[in-house]
């Protein structure tokens, strides 16, 4: 370890800290999307409960069938795509907020190619921590300076979740 390893562990204040944490621009944008499928998919299945109430009866039931159709497919996706989206974010949160401060090396330097936000991809690093006598890895992207610096093989500090080891975040105190 590093002295300046030894002075980022210093600086990380005690738990719980406020704040979300670094972002997921991945993970944001799922949950919105998740979220905007999930809301349309309730609204289809109102307007066609409404279309089949002012309908003649022989309607009513393909308006009822259309209806559920699309209250499902759109809610089904959204809701699945909410669901992963809002548990990491909801992760990495718990994570920022009561982890433990442990070292990690930074095993790689790169681009978030999924990501494309204002037609630039964010800087991804991936990192390893030993936590309770096993090897985690762990990863980040987001439009942060300290991820755009960072080098293969620096020390950082990351946050660890007591109760779910395998999530971490990354704690840079400036960036």
């Amino acid at each position: 370890m590093s002295h300046d390893s030894d002075l980022q562990l210093a600086l990380v204040p005690s738990a719980p800290r406020s704040g979300w944490g670094p972002g997921d621009p991945g993970a944001n944008i799922m949950a919105a999307i998740g979220t905007i499928f999930v809301l349309a998919g309730g609204a289809f299945g109102v307007a066609f409960l409404a279309g089949a109430v002012s309908m003649g009866r022989g309607d009513v039931l393909e308006a009822l069938a259309g209806g559920a159709m699309m209250t499902l497919c759109f809610g089904g996706i959204g809701g699945l795509l909410a669901f992963f989206g809002w548990r990491k974010i909801l992760r990495r949160r718990r994570a920022w907020k009561y982890g433990e401060a442990v070292q990690a090396s930074v095993t790689r330097v790169g681009v978030n190619r999924m990501v494309k936000v204002n037609k630039r991809h964010p800087p991804q690093i991936e990192w390893t921590y030993r936590y309770g006598g096993q090897e985690f890895p762990g990863e980040a992207s987001g439009f942060r300076a300290s991820y755009a610096t960072a080098r293969t093989g620096q020390d950082i500090v990351v946050l660890v979740d007591r109760a779910d080891p395998s999530q971490s975040v990354p704690w840079f105190s400036a960036g």
